[in-house]
């Protein structure tokens, strides 16, 4: 006979304060991971590396549950919180490519595309040609 371990949603569920935290925390690490391989694109030993990472990241923020309303955090929300960070001026300082706007352009195609198609890091960046 087989036992079974029940987990409540609430285990896993985050006030809105504590789950904008998380996304805080994890947002510069995944945009400097992104500008490495958006200027790194030949190197895919490491390419692998940081995807597999960011991957590991965008994994962490888009499971939680929030509390209030026992629904993934939102877009716009995701957006402010883990995607640019809260800081639409510091969310500039993590790309260091030349030309900034471009990156900044298939940055913001890429988190498309990562929260609403894929919710995989390595599909989402094959789609806007990084892989």
């Amino acid at each position: 006979m087989k036992n079974y371990t029940f987990v409540r949603l609430d285990d896993f569920a985050r006030n809105r304060i504590d789950a904008c935290d998380k996304c805080v925390s994890l947002n510069d690490i995944f945009k400097e991971h992104f500008d490495k391989i958006y200027n790194n694109k030949n190197d895919i030993e490491n390419l692998n590396h940081w995807s597999d990472e960011m991957n590991s990241w965008w994994k962490e923020v888009s499971s939680i549950i929030l509390k209030q309303n026992n629904k993934k955090i939102n877009f716009t929300d995701m957006t402010d919180w883990f995607f640019i960070g809260g800081n639409h001026a510091h969310a500039r300082e993590c790309f260091t490519n030349d030309n900034i706007k471009q990156e900044e352009k298939v940055y913001k195609e890429f988190c498309k595309i990562l929260y609403n198609e894929t919710n995989d890091v390595r599909e989402a960046l094959k789609k806007v040609n990084l892989l």
